[in-house]
């Protein structure tokens, strides 16, 4: 302790003794950065992911098909990246360019299949971060009301569309003839019936009906009834005749199935 002019003098002699103070005593200590993983290239990743998805059976080929030609088309962009190499950057430039020839949902459909196959790469430590997280264009309620909305037909187009004058005329095959009157009468989806085996078109209790035996969800599996049209359209004699020529066959056997639907 420092009491008088005494000990001020002697601690004045002892710190220049002691000179100056060139370096801290302590520094703090500095952690170094985890170091970045960086995975597999992209093209190599995918290609595994997808293997899974086929070997799972619990995709639809055509969805899987789909998540293959957004990966193509990601690693195509931008030279096969690493996967840990992909960042926020990329993912905007990514979208900025497919928003040029599509629609926001469609872009956001492709974002969405980076964005599970991310999660799927974190899982196999193929990167630390999922960069297309929160990148989706806005809220599906806000792209609704984007998307252009369709009138249906007024009675009197209608009129015209089924002018038995000329409707033959580009009615000229099964398909062309009947499919437009069965969905306007019958309120079922073009590929329900366009896929349709002539064993599900059936009757009970008098009542001619469609078997819809598959569809996007549990509600899609449903019988529709005949509509009073219908039945007094050449349809049925239609139905007779493909039944003869091919028992257990399609309905509209002309009409082959692409990887799009029918």
């Amino acid at each position: 302790n420092i009491n008088n002019d005494d000990d001020a003098r002697r601690a004045k002699e002892l710190l220049a003794n002691i000179g100056p103070i060139s370096q801290p005593i302590a520094t703090r200590a500095t952690i170094p950065e985890a170091p970045r993983t960086l995975g597999p290239v992209l093209r190599t990743a995918t290609k595994a992911f997808v293997k899974e998805l086929r070997t799972s059976k619990l995709h639809k080929p055509k969805g899987i098909e789909d998540k293959e030609a957004t990966f193509e088309q990601f690693a195509t962009q931008f030279n096969n990246p690493k996967c840990g190499e992909i960042d926020k950057a990329m993912v905007l430039a990514f979208k900025e360019a497919h928003l040029k020839n599509a629609g926001a949902g469609r872009v956001n459909t492709k974002i969405g299949h980076m964005s599970v196959f991310f999660d799927w790469a974190i899982g196999h430590g193929f990167a630390d971060a999922n960069p297309f997280t929160g990148t989706r264009i806005g809220k599906k309620s806000q792209l609704v009301k984007g998307v252009q909305s369709y009138e249906p037909f007024t009675a009197g187009e209608l009129k015209l569309i089924f002018n038995p004058k000329t409707y033959p005329d580009y009615a000229t095959k099964a398909h062309f003839h009947w499919l437009p009157l069965l969905l306007l009468y019958s309120g079922a989806r073009p590929e329900e019936l366009a896929s349709m085996p002539l064993d599900n078109i059936r009757s009970e209790g008098g009542i001619d009906y469609f078997a819809v035996a598959s569809g996007k969800n549990s509600n899609s599996i449903r019988k529709i009834p005949f509509h009073k049209v219908i039945r007094n359209s050449g349809f049925p004699a239609y139905v007779k005749m493909r039944r003869k020529v091919d028992p257990g066959g399609m309905l509209f056997p002309d009409l082959p199935p692409s990887k799009n639907g029918y």
